[in-house]
């Protein structure tokens, strides 16, 4: 049984305009009137939307419109209304039907209320990676390279890339091969970190050596005096080095989550709270064996030795100042584990660093020190000068002596003086002819004794005389212990 409903008929110039008509609710799906929307070629009718050429062709001026509704059949519009008659010139009456199809995939038609909210879906939310279901959700596009099917196995040898399929172990390729596996043995190989080192951080003290002078240097007679000048010091300093973690190769991670923090290959953590302790600066000098101290205080400028002098001993004299600075001490904070990553990026419990507490470190006291040297020695006489007055050889350690004599007279002979504490072992002379010295005997030479000032002491010297006639200009190597 057809059931038959009057509508009133609106008329909308554009699609905007209707829909804005419908968000005010001034039209809603319910009311009793049939929409026909001109730009977009449209009727609404019962909240559904119906286009086609037919749609076209319905005039503007309609008087009355039914709409007819039979199960199983399609929706009807009935329209009765007046349209220009162009060659008679009049408005003359019309009567149109219009059956309101549901659309299929060759015609137009209307839509269903789920159809539609499919279609909107589609335009709206699609983005490519989701397929919509029948039940209008959307489900994720799954790709898998689990297996790729082939009708028969492959065998891998001869062709171009059997060799390098063979160095990765494959010799085949079943009809069912993992494509992820294949391909990840041929060109993936993950390489983790072999060592990570943990180097503990450090603080060392220094000091400047302390400032002393002498006012000699070489070799002195003995018994020459030596100003030491007065002996200070100057404040010491510190320095740290940082606790590191190094050999994170590919980088590293906070935490075991697959994911870089930092493409670093060591991670380090500096000192902090770095202060002195309550140490005193020490200095002592000593001069020859013989010590002395200065008051210790933190207070450098309260540190000194005052100026000395002394007398300078046979051999090497050393005048020697030693400091102790004060110590320092820092904190280092703590190391939490750090994840290794691999060159993949990746993480794993099995290459990770080992946590490290906070630490407090102090140093040992530093020390430094200042050497100043002076070599005393007797002085040696000859007269190869002159033969008739003694004059000084220049200072040496040299325990041989190359002298060359100018001519005796009859009453002033070939002489030399040393030290009575030494003695001498062996006289050699010069052979003019055969450029060759010769031993000559001691007994040739006369020996008597005699005191010698010495910067300010009488020291004994031996006078050796030749007393084998009268000489002509001689060159001796005289040597003496």
């Amino acid at each position: 049984m057809a059931q038959e409903e009057k509508r009133v008929i609106i008329h909308f110039d554009t699609l905007e305009g209707f829909q804005a008509r419908l968000t005010d609710g001034t039209l809603t799906e319910k009311g009793d009137y049939i929409v026909l929307i001109k730009d977009s070629a449209l009727i609404w009718v019962k909240g559904q939307f119906f286009t086609g050429p037919s749609v076209l062709s319905i005039p503007k001026y309609i008087k009355d419109c039914e709409i007819i509704q039979e199960n199983g059949k399609p929706l009807t519009l009935k329209f009765v209304g007046a349209e220009w008659n162009t060659e008679e010139k009049i408005y003359k009456e019309f009567n149109k039907t219009i059956e309101l199809t549901l659309a299929s995939t060759q015609s137009d038609g209307l839509m269903s209320k789920e159809d539609k909210a499919k279609v909107d879906k589609i335009l709206t939310t699609g983005a490519g990676t989701k397929f919509l279901g029948d039940d209008g959700k959307y489900y994720p596009i799954e790709l898998t390279t689990e297996a790729v099917e082939t009708t028969d196995e492959i065998p891998v040898a001869g062709g171009p890339l059997a060799e390098l399929l063979n160095s990765a172990g494959i010799t085949s390729i079943s009809s069912r091969t993992n494509l992820q596996a294949l391909l990840t043995s041929l060109f993936t190989k993950e390489l983790w970190p072999t060592n990570l080192v943990f180097k503990e951080g450090t603080i060392k003290s220094t000091v400047p050596a302390p400032t002393m002078t002498i006012n000699k240097s070489g070799l002195v007679e003995v018994g020459t005096d030596i100003i030491v000048s007065e002996t200070t010091i100057n404040a010491g300093g510190q320095s740290t080095t940082a606790r590191t973690y190094s050999g994170f190769t590919y980088g590293y991670s906070a935490s075991n989550d697959n994911t870089k923090d930092s493409d670093s290959t060591s991670i380090s953590v500096s000192a902090t709270n770095t202060q002195n302790t309550t140490d005193k600066y020490q200095l002592s000098r000593t001069i020859n064996n013989d010590v002395e101290n200065a008051t210790g205080s933190a207070d450098i400028s309260a540190v000194k030795l005052a100026s000395k002098t002394f007398k300078v001993i046979e051999g090497v004299n050393t005048v020697k100042a030693e400091v102790t600075g004060i110590r320092h001490s820092c904190t280092f904070a703590a190391m939490p584990v750090y994840y290794a990553c691999s060159n993949l990026g990746k993480t794993s419990e099995d290459h990770k660093s080992s946590a490290k507490d906070s630490t407090d470190l102090t140093s040992v006291a530093p020390t430094n020190s200042v050497s100043r040297t002076v070599t005393g020695v007797y002085p040696y006489y000859t007269n190869k000068d002159t033969i008739t007055a003694f004059s000084k050889l220049p200072l040496t350690t040299n325990k041989t002596l190359d002298v060359e004599f100018v001519a005796e007279t009859a009453s002033n002979k070939h002489s030399f003086k040393l030290p009575a504490k030494f003695n001498v072992t062996s006289i050699t002379l010069l052979n003019t002819l055969s450029g060759n010295y010769e031993v000559y005997d001691i007994s040739k030479f006369t020996i008597t004794t005699e005191d010698i000032d010495v910067q300010g002491s009488n020291v004994s010297y031996k006078v050796y005389t030749r007393n084998d006639g009268t000489n002509g200009a001689s060159s001796f190597k005289i040597t003496f212990a």
